[in-house]
């Protein structure tokens, strides 16, 4: 259904001189596709909504179903796709080197991802019959309603770009790696439009989220602010450019249109948190990361980023000392949030349950991160594009479309399937509505 319509509210900062602050608007994109997964005991519940004439004639009026898998064997499963990932791809050895590890334009050596992707999309795909094809023993019957739904995205999935969203505070999946075409033998009849991050506009978000988007603009009159949350030894220990091609585009803009905040140590981010707190409109990480677990559960707890600080051990971000560093307050402004964090030359998962949801609970609007390890030298460059367009301003690029397009683009002219490790949680139609004036 149509969200509702609501009218621009104008509010106040009293710190701010009583400034116009961020104005909220309707999106203007129904979102084709919604599911709803709630928790049901130890396994989950599956609600299909849709707002496309097609796909409500295609799934008809059976639309809930319980999906036979908990928690436990969900996070196996998520586990074992992201494995596939990092073997075929990320650890893709080749002529002796890593390659996807190296650099990131691929235009002149198609045949390296030619040979990944099969295999990328045979974990996609089994990931896909696991969630939505189940084959339990016993009573096959009682699911033959959500194997139905199965086939339905099966054909419709692939057939043309869709929007689509997926609520849900506890179930936790790799939507953009999900592969829902039949691979074919040794995955031989791969698609890009198989694959649901390049073919579709994908936005996880919690309950009771809404749909509105966020103008994030500065107050009238004044500078977009960034915080840049940084290890500032992460090219010089890696080898490769991953900082440098962002900030030399955050330096291109003029104070008076941009505002840089750098932070490279845990006391300058605590204290940045406490004594505002962060005021910014974007967040950006770029930084060692690591997240504990196994084939059998996610520890939150374990979870950490860490800036230049040495040793990391002693200086580990926890998710709990953001929430305490903020203490009973949230963020000014709303910010988009990017985390792009690296460790041992690649980028490790920025889990939703851990960073992503506590910075969602502390008022950002957009939270963007990966799955799974990222090369560094491609996060960097995947973060350049991304904030050139989306700093461009207007609807046309909202936080979900530039997502959509900087991953499409890697692959289609880049060769380089790693862009649809990307996950995009909450705010996929917010937007700056001026473009920021450059040098």
């Amino acid at each position: 259904m149509p969200e509702a319509h609501l009218e621009p509210v104008v509010d106040h900062d009293a710190a701010a001189g009583f400034a116009v602050v961020r104005g909220v608007h309707e999106t203007n994109h129904d979102r084709d596709l919604h599911l709803l997964l709630e928790p049901d005991g130890n396994r989950f519940h599956l609600t299909v909504q849709t707002a496309d004439p097609e796909l409500a004639a295609a799934f008809g009026d059976d639309l809930e179903h319980d999906l036979p898998i908990s928690a436990a064997e969900l996070w196996g499963l998520v586990q074992a796709c992201r494995q596939a990932w990092r073997t075929h791809l990320v650890d893709l050895e080749h002529g002796g080197a890593l390659p996807f590890q190296d650099q990131w334009d691929f235009a002149a050596r198609p045949e390296l991802a030619a040979a990944a992707v099969p295999k990328l999309a045979e974990a996609g795909s089994k990931l896909f019959l696991a969630l939505f094809y189940p084959r339990p023993p016993g009573n096959p019957e009682r699911y033959e309603g959500l194997r139905r739904i199965g086939r339905v995205l099966r054909r419709q999935m692939s057939a043309r770009s869709r929007w689509l969203r997926v609520t849900s505070d506890s179930f936790f999946a790799p939507w953009s790696l999900i592969y829902s075409d039949n691979p074919g033998p040794d995955g031989a009849n791969w698609r890009r439009e198989g694959f649901w991050g390049f073919q579709h506009l994908i936005e996880h978000a919690p309950p009771g989220a809404g749909g509105l988007g966020n103008e994030l603009a500065a107050p009238a009159g004044r500078p977009l602010e960034v915080g840049l949350q940084l290890d500032r030894t992460i090219d010089d220990v890696l080898g490769v450019p991953c900082l440098a091609p962002v900030l030399e585009l955050f330096e291109s803009y003029p104070e008076a249109s941009l505002v840089r905040r750098l932070r490279g140590t845990r006391a300058e981010l605590a204290a940045a948190l406490r004594d505002g707190p962060a005021s910014e409109q974007v967040l950006f990480f770029c930084c060692h990361a690591e997240q504990e677990g196994d084939l059998t559960g996610f520890r939150v707890d374990e979870s950490y980023l860490a800036l230049t600080d040495r040793p990391v051990e002693a200086a580990r971000i926890t998710p709990g000392d953001l929430t305490l560093w903020m203490d009973m307050r949230e963020f000014a402004h709303r910010p988009l949030v990017l985390l792009n964090a690296c460790g041992s030359g690649q980028l490790n998962s920025i889990f939703y349950a851990g960073f992503g949801r506590t910075l969602l609970g502390l008022g950002a609007s957009s939270v963007i991160g990966a799955q799974t390890e990222l090369p560094a030298v491609f996060a960097g460059e995947f973060a350049r594009r991304f904030f050139s367009a989306f700093f461009a301003g207007g609807k046309a690029n909202k936080v979900g479309e530039v997502l959509f397009r900087v991953r499409r683009e890697m692959l289609e002219r880049h060769h380089n399937p790693l862009g649809l490790i990307y996950s995009l949680y909450r705010g996929a139609d917010n937007f700056l509505p001026r473009a920021l004036p450059r040098d």
